[in-house]
């Protein structure tokens, strides 16, 4: 090891009868450690730390406080909705109840209709065969003195 720039050698006393063949040993003493004048972070350095610390505890503070806000948004508008789907259900309910057939055929009777005596079901009809194209009459234009818009085949056959 190397003595240092600042280390000082200092020689030990020599024992009454020790051999000379080896060379006396040494002492070596650092110099002393003298503190900088200036510290290892300036000050400058804490203040900016410490603001930066500051800032971005006050910028979780207001991101916490916008996230309550949206949360007090959203509550207000589940409770709208579920107020909503209540009216929404119970106007349902009453639309059941209306439309129930012994409440239309109860209604029907008070507008004086009568339920006829026998029910005759249509006979079904088949979608995949074409209907055939109905047969029109084309009307003539109406005569001076005509027939005011009948077409020409009825006007005839009245004759």
């Amino acid at each position: 090891m190397a003595p240092t720039a600042g280390a000082t050698a200092r020689e030990l006393p020599v024992r009454e009868g020790a051999v000379s063949a080896r060379p006396s040993l040494r002492l070596f003493e650092p110099a002393p450690r003298h503190r900088s004048a200036r510290p290892r972070f300036g000050r400058s350095t804490l203040w900016l730390s410490a603001g930066l610390v500051a800032g971005s505890l006050f910028s979780v503070v207001i991101a916490d406080g916008m996230v309550a806000q949206r949360q007090i948004v959203l509550s207000q508008t589940e409770a709208r909705l579920s107020a909503a789907t209540a009216v929404q259900k119970s106007l349902q309910l009453s639309v059941a109840e209306m439309t129930a057939p012994p409440v239309v055929v109860k209604q029907a009777e008070s507008h004086g209709m009568v339920a006829p005596s026998q029910v005759v079901d249509l006979p079904q009809v088949s979608l995949d065969v074409p209907l055939p194209a109905p047969h029109l009459v084309a009307s003539s234009p109406p005569a001076p003195g005509g027939t005011g818009g009948v077409p020409a085949a009825a006007s005839l056959a009245g004759r």
